[in-house]
């Protein structure tokens, strides 16, 4: 890797070409603090997934429906395996009424959000009223204004999210 950026680096200005030298032999951890801190979410997809989120929280299937394409695919991915868990929306309104049904006191908490262009990742702590739960990274895509794919990476223990 480090070959690969140093010959990235040396297309650009001396200045430009020092400056990405000196960021590979930095300590990553150093490096990362020099980064501008993460801005707050757009409104669009940002607001949209909390949205989505709350309606996921007081069950309301419906409201979630109306935030989604009809062909909206909600997949999982575990190590390097993708399994497409519903296609289009009358499969997800059946799966969430079978989920909620299942856990009547499920709850989703956003602990991080971000956006970049028509994708939003999202770090969810999934649980109950009474069981915290563990957490879970998602990434939703947007076709215009409503949520067309979901990814919802294996859970893991919330302390291994904060550590960093």
């Amino acid at each position: 890797l480090q070959v690969r950026e140093r010959n990235l680096c040396a297309e650009g200005p001396q200045v430009e070409y020092d400056a990405c030298i000196a960021r590979q032999e930095m300590d990553y951890r150093e490096y990362r603090k020099l980064q501008p801190a993460p801005l707050a979410p757009e409104p669009g997809h940002g607001q949209s997934v909390r949205q989505f989120v709350e309606a996921f929280n007081r069950q309301d299937v419906s409201a979630m429906l109306l935030m989604t394409t009809h062909d909206v695919r909600w997949m999982s991915i575990t190590g390097d395996t993708v399994s497409v868990e519903t296609s289009g929306s009358d499969e997800l309104r059946l799966s969430m009424q079978q989920y909620f049904e299942q856990r009547p006191s499920s709850r989703s908490v956003l602990l991080d959000l971000n956006t970049s262009g028509r994708f939003v990742t999202t770090l969810e702590r999934a649980g109950s009223i009474d069981r915290p739960g563990q957490c879970a990274t998602a990434v939703y895509e947007f076709a215009g204004d409503l949520i067309r794919n979901v990814w919802y990476y294996a859970a893991h223990d919330c302390a291994e999210a904060s550590a960093d």
